[in-house]
C-alpha cells in the first residue's frame, strides 16, 4: 500500500488547506477510535499537512502524484476505478505513472469534493443509528436453579418504520434492563423487548416514551448486495464512545452458520472488521440504504478483517414472519438429508438419465411434512421449477450459486413447493408443505430459564447447547465417553413433537445415592424399564415410585437404583444442604389437585414465542422474491 502526502492548494485567492487521509494498513478508518492520529472534518479527514508531492520526468514536466482519498461508504482506493479514471481525464491531464501535470490539481479536488459530498452518509442515517444497553442475567445451566452474576454489554441498533429498533438477539439475550441512548444525547431510554429471533440473531425493540422519537427517521430498505459493493458498518464498537463508520467491500455471500442460534442462513462476508458493540448496527450501501446488519466475525490466528452480515433479506423475511403470524416462528426446512451425486458411478447406480442432475435422499425427518411423501432413495432432481445440481446448488444471480437449503429459509410455514423426484427410474411430481425444522437438541432457550429435577440427590435436566457449552466450553471438548455420545446426539432430528433428551447433570452426594458420585452428564432413557419421553414424563414416573426401588437406565446399560422411600426423604435434605429453592423447576410443578401436564413441545414453545402488539408494529412491505428462482 502506498502512501501519500496531503495537497495544499490556493483557491479564489485564498489559502485553503484540504488533508487527505492515507489509508490505514488495514484500509479502515473508525473515526471513534481514541488512539486515532486522525482527526474527523468534513466533507473530509484531517491529517497534517506535509510538503507536496511532485516530480519532474526526463522532458522537463512537473507532476503531481495523485492522492488516495477515504470516502465514507466508498473504497480508499477512489483513483484506481475505471469509472472514476474515465470522469477525472476529462479535467485533468496525466504524465507517466499516473502523475497529474501541474496544475490539473485544482480540477482534481473540485471533483473529488463534489464526489464526496454526493456519496457521504447523510446525518438523518446516522442520527437513525442507536447505542443498545443491556444487563443480562443468564442461568447457571450447572445449577439451573440459580443465575449467573448480572453482567452488561453495550452494542448497536437502528431505526424501522412503526417506532421498531432493530439489533441483534444476542445483544439483548436473558436481558433484565435495556436502555436506548440516541447520537450526540446523554439520555438513555428504557427500551421493551417486542420479538425475539435467535436463529436469525435479529430482536425487535420499542421505546414507550414519546419524546425519544423525536428528530428520529426510519432507515430505507435497500436491496442484497452485489459482490465488490461498497459499504459502511455503522455502530459503536469498543475503543470509544461516539458513533463509529467504517468502510468496506462486499466479499463474499453464501450460506453461513449464525453463532447465536446454530441456523445455516445467507450470510454477506465484508472485509470490514465488526468489532464488540458493533453487532446489531445497520450497514449502509452508496445510496444511504439498508442492505445488513452486522452480527458477527471470524477471529483467528490467520484471518484478518473478516466481518459477517445479516442480509436485508433475512431481516425482511423475519418482519414479515411476524406480520404474519403475530409473532417470530422461525425458517423452513423440506426436512430431509441428502447426499450429492457428483459420482457417475452413483448417478449410473440410481439409473439416472444422462444430463439429469440431483441428490439423494438418505433420511426424511419423522415430524416433517414430507415424511410419507418422500422416501428414502429417492433422486430429488429440482423445486419450484428450478433445476437442482449434483452437488446440492440452485441458481443465485449471474456467476454465483447457493445451497438448496437457501430457497427453503426463503419460505414461511404452510407454504408449498412442488418437488421433481426420481423413484424406481419415474420421474415424479410432489407437492410438499414446508416446515419449521427443529432438533432434539435445542440450540437455545428463548431467554427461557433450564428446566431441572431434582430426586435423591441426582439433577436431571434436558439436553441443549446451552448445557453443552455451559460444561465443555466453546469448542465442546469432551472429557468423557458419556460427552462423545452426548455430542453425538446434536444433529438428531425429533422423534415425536413432545420429546426431550434427559440427561443426568450430576449427583450432590447424599448417603443415599453413595457409589454414585462419578455419574454426570449421561443420557438418561429408561425409568423402571419404561422408555423416558421427555423431563415431565421422568417426574411423573417417580413422583408415582413411592415404594420398592427407583431404576435409571442410561444410554450405554449403566444403571442407576435407589430405595425410592429413602431418595424421596433425601430431596428435602439435598435440597436445604446446597440452598436449592425447591426440588423441580416452575414448569414442572403441578397444579394444586391436578397431574402434571406433559411438556410444551419444542415446535410449541416455538409457537408460544412472544407477540409483538399489533399498536406498535403497523404492516411492513411484504418480503421480496427470492433472487434463487433465477
Amino acid at each position: 500500500m502506498r502512501y501519500f502526502s496531503s495537497v495544499l492548494l490556493l483557491l479564489s485567492g485564498s489559502s485553503l488547506s484540504f488533508s487527505f487521509l492515507p489509508p490505514l494498513p488495514s484500509s479502515r478508518l473508525d473515526s471513534a477510535h481514541p488512539a486515532s492520529r486522525h482527526r474527523p472534518c468534513s466533507p473530509g479527514l484531517s491529517a497534517p499537512l506535509s510538503a507536496k508531492t511532485s516530480r519532474t520526468d526526463q522532458n522537463g514536466m512537473s507532476y503531481v502524484r495523485r492522492p488516495h482519498i477515504y470516502r465514507p461508504g466508498k473504497s480508499p482506493e477512489l483513483s484506481t476505478s475505471s469509472s472514476n479514471k474515465a470522469a477525472l481525464a476529462a479535467e485533468t491531464r496525466e504524465g507517466p505513472d499516473g502523475m497529474l501535470e501541474e496544475g490539473g490539481e485544482q480540477a482534481l479536488l473540485a471533483r473529488l469534493l463534489e464526489t464526496m459530498g454526493r456519496e457521504s452518509l447523510s446525518e438523518q442515517t446516522l442520527d437513525s443509528v442507536l447505542r443498545v444497553y443491556c444487563t443480562h442475567v443468564q442461568p447457571s445451566f450447572a445449577a439451573p436453579w440459580q443465575r449467573l452474576q448480572q453482567i452488561s454489554s453495550t452494542s448497536s441498533g437502528f431505526v424501522i418504520e412503526g417506532r421498531r429498533i432493530i439489533t441483534n438477539a444476542h445483544s439483548v439475550e436473558y436481558g433484565s434492563i435495556i436502555q436506548i441512548r440516541k447520537r450526540g444525547c446523554d439520555i438513555k431510554w428504557v427500551a421493551e423487548l417486542l420479538a425475539y429471533g435467535p436463529e436469525c440473531d435479529l430482536a425487535v425493540l420499542t421505546v414507550r416514551d414519546e419524546a425519544f422519537w423525536e428528530d428520529l427517521y426510519p432507515l430505507a430498505f435497500g436491496e442484497l448486495p452485489a459482490l465488490l459493493d461498497d459499504v459502511s458498518v455503522v455502530g459503536y464498537p469498543v475503543g470509544g464512545e461516539s458513533l463509529s463508520v467504517t468502510a468496506g467491500v462486499v466479499s463474499r455471500i453464501e450460506l453461513q452458520e449464525y453463532a447465536q442460534g446454530g441456523e445455516t442462513l445467507l450470510a454477506i462476508q465484508i472485509d470490514a472488521a465488526i468489532n464488540s458493540g458493533n453487532s446489531g448496527g445497520p450497514v449502509i450501501n452508496d445510496q444511504d440504504k439498508l442492505v445488513g446488519v452486522a452480527f458477527q466475525s471470524l477471529s483467528s490466528h490467520d484471518t484478518e478483517n473478516i466481518g459477517y452480515v445479516i442480509p436485508v433479506d433475512i431481516l425482511l423475511h423475519f418482519l414479515a414472519d411476524i406480520e404474519r403470524h403475530g409473532k417470530y416462528t422461525g425458517f423452513c426446512r423440506l426436512g430431509v438429508k441428502f447426499q450429492p451425486m457428483e459420482s457417475p458411478a452413483l448417478r449410473r447406480h440410481k439409473a439416472l438419465s444422462p444430463g439429469a442432475s440431483g441428490v439423494l435422499i438418505t433420511r426424511v425427518d419423522p415430524l416433517a411434512p414430507a415424511h410419507g411423501l418422500l422416501r428414502k432413495g429417492d433422486v430429488l432432481m429440482g423445486v419450484d421449477g428450478i433445476s437442482l445440481a449434483n452437488d446440492g446448488t440452485i441458481p443465485f444471480r449471474k456467476g454465483e450459486r447457493v445451497e438448496l437449503h437457501y430457497y427453503f429459509s426463503q419460505l414461511f410455514q404452510g407454504d408449498t413447493v412442488q418437488l421433481r423426484i426420481w423413484r424406481e427410474g419415474i420421474t415424479q411430481d410432489i407437492a410438499v408443505p414446508a416446515y419449521i425444522y427443529k432438533l432434539a437438541v435445542r440450540p437455545h432457550l428463548n431467554n427461557e430459564m433450564p428446566s431441572y429435577f431434582m430426586v435423591g440427590g441426582m439433577v436431571f435436566t434436558v439436553l441443549s447447547h446451552p448445557f453443552l457449552l455451559s460444561n465443555l466450553g466453546e469448542t465442546y471438548a469432551p472429557e468423557t465417553d458419556a460427552d462423545v455420545r452426548l455430542l453425538s446426539l446434536i444433529q438428531s432430528p425429533l422423534q415425536e413433537p413432545e420429546q426431550q433428551l434427559v440427561v443426568l447433570s450430576e449427583v450432590l452426594e447424599h448417603s443415599v445415592n453413595l457409589g454414585y458420585e462419578l455419574f454426570h452428564r449421561q443420557h438418561l432413557t429408561l425409568f423402571n424399564g419404561e422408555e423416558i419421553r421427555n423431563l415431565a414424563h421422568l417426574v411423573s414416573l417417580v413422583d408415582a415410585c413411592r415404594e420398592g426401588e427407583m431404576v435409571f437406565e442410561f444410554d450405554r446399560g449403566e444403571i442407576l437404583v435407589l430405595d425410592a422411600g429413602a431418595a424421596h426423604k433425601a430431596t428435602q435434605e439435598v435440597a436445604s444442604t446446597h440452598g436449592i429453592p425447591a426440588s423441580r423447576s416452575t414448569n414442572l410443578v403441578a397444579p394444586e389437585g391436578g397431574t402434571l401436564a406433559p411438556p410444551t413441545s419444542t415446535v410449541a414453545a416455538e409457537d408460544a414465542k412472544m407477540k409483538v402488539k399489533k399498536s406498535i408494529a403497523p404492516p411492513i412491505e411484504a418480503a421480496r422474491t427470492s433472487t434463487a428462482s433465477q
